[in-house]
């Protein structure tokens, strides 16, 4: 039933406007996009949320696909607003920690992404470690 419920949102576009309002900062939330906007950071990395099972997952892969075809401009200027967040929480990720609030779930995303991006894109992991290890001995004590 519930992803019947998401299934009908999703072709509403009053409904998608008003969350990507939410999530942009430019209207107000109700309890949907407020949820959204806390899961946001996770689902732009490419995770799932705890709790997470097969059926969550599909669904926002199909809401991500869905938004990034029909609303291009809104997808763009999502992906970069909580993109600068995710860059912001990277120096913990390298550093092998896992940002705030973290959980067991959380940690073990993290570590499989990691694990994903050095071993399906070793140049640009090493880029990536490169630069934000950088930085990370620039914040060091």
């Amino acid at each position: 039933a519930q992803s019947l419920y998401a299934e009908d949102k999703l072709q509403d576009p009053a409904f998608i406007n008003y969350q990507l309002q939410c999530l942009l900062d430019r209207g107000e939330c109700d309890d949907i996009g407020n949820l959204v906007k806390r899961m946001a950071p996770d689902i732009i990395r490419g995770g799932c949320p705890p709790p997470c099972d097969p059926c969550k997952k599909k669904q926002i892969q199909k809401v991500m696909a869905t938004l990034s075809t029909k609303y291009p401009k809104q997808f763009r200027i999502m992906l970069q607003k909580f993109g600068n967040l995710v860059k912001r929480m990277a120096p913990d990720i390298i550093r092998g920690g896992c940002p705030p609030p973290c959980d067991p779930c959380k940690k073990k995303q993290i570590q499989k992404v990691m694990a994903t991006l050095s071993t399906k894109y070793p140049k640009q992991f090493r880029i990536m470690l490169q630069k934000f290890g950088n930085l990370v001995k620039r914040m060091a004590p």
